[in-house]
């Protein structure tokens, strides 16, 4: 429908919840649209009330699916990796490739990045042991994807591992402290990995504890120092960082502006006695998902990004690490120490 003129003299907008909820539809609520106190008179097509309510809704996008308390119902629909030769040793990060497989980080005692096709099938393994200098070990821990395609890998050496779509390795590259951290190129474990809103990519180092920013092709953009060590990391869609400490002692995670002040942390669940957060993901809406890889307890957690705790995604898991969220598919992909597990929302 073509709308009327606006009239100029409505200054202010207010939205209010709205509980109805609609089985084909969400509610969005209403918008309450306020007029200046003025006394000019309304343009054409304007009815003339001191507030008129809009009631509006829409269907859930295909990156959405129908919600309930911030955290969605998932379903378990895939599990794969647990079989045969090419079982997972000690699974630690998951992200899907351009080609729309599934790339596990595997520190166990293979220190292979995995390949798994949508139906779970292996496909290959990258060498992630390409680029290194003799005698260093290979523990593939962290894997991103950018949209171009190109796999980068953290596996507890100095250096990020860049491969490009056709699992061809292309380079790596080094990341560098702050001025306030003394550094150690010796003594450098690099394990956080996460591409922000820019494009760029963010590498936590777990000894000195900072996080390095690089363009793709591995240039230094900026670092920050963090107070924990930044073995996951997650962007939210205002540039926070969410930072966990995965196997590194104590087990907290964060909530940091892009300069790295601590805005919240984001305490256990009440009442629960093993809390070891492991692999964080963030939604569209900032929501947090946070895997608990605890043996006892372990699970799928969701707070929100004031640091409020919105209760369990899922505990059909066992002793979860890594985790992505591919939202346009409403895919959750959750890697265990020995398996995957694909929940899809319901």
């Amino acid at each position: 429908m073509k709308p009327g003129t606006v009239d100029g003299n409505l200054g202010e907008v207010k939205f209010t919840s709205n509980p109805l909820t609609l089985s084909t539809a969400l509610s969005l609520g209403s918008i309450s649209i306020g007029r200046n106190k003025s006394n000019a008179p309304a343009s054409p097509g304007v009815k003339k009330t001191e507030s008129s309510v809009i009631h509006s809704y829409r269907k859930p996008s295909q990156s959405r699916g129908p919600r309930h308390g911030g955290i969605g119902t998932w379903k378990l629909s895939k599990q794969f990796g647990n079989r045969g030769q090419q079982k997972l040793q000690c699974g630690r990060g998951i992200a899907m490739t351009s080609m729309g497989d599934f790339i596990v980080a595997d520190s166990g005692s293979y220190g292979q990045a995995r390949v798994f096709n949508q139906s779970g099938d292996f496909k290959y393994s990258l060498d992630t042991k390409q680029g290194l200098k003799s005698g260093q070990i290979s523990q593939p821990w962290n894997v991103v994807v950018s949209q171009d395609g190109r796999i980068f890998i953290t596996h507890l050496v100095s250096h990020v591992n860049v491969y490009d779509q056709n699992r061809t390795y292309k380079y790596r590259f080094p990341t560098m402290s702050p001025s306030n951290v003394s550094s150690d190129a010796q003594d450098t474990v690099l394990c956080g990995l996460a591409l922000d809103n820019q494009g760029c990519l963010l590498v936590g180092e777990c000894k000195q504890k900072y996080i390095s920013k690089h363009r793709l092709d591995g240039s230094h953009v900026s670092s920050i120092a963090v107070t924990i060590q930044p073995g996951y990391i997650a962007v939210t869609s205002t540039d926070k960082l969410i930072v966990s400490t995965g196997s590194w002692y104590p087990p907290i995670v964060q909530v940091l502006d892009p300069t790295g002040n601590i805005l919240h942390t984001l305490n256990p669940p009440s009442g629960m006695l093993s809390w070891i957060p492991y692999g964080i993901c963030c939604t569209a809406d900032d929501d947090i998902y946070i895997a608990n890889s605890a043996s006892n307890g372990g699970g799928i957690y969701c707070y929100s990004i004031s640091g409020q705790y919105m209760g369990c995604v899922t505990k059909e898991v066992d002793e979860p690490a890594g985790l992505a969220l591919i939202e346009d598919e409403n895919k959750l992909l959750v890697v265990e120490r020995e398996s995957v597990k694909i929940f899809s929302m319901e």
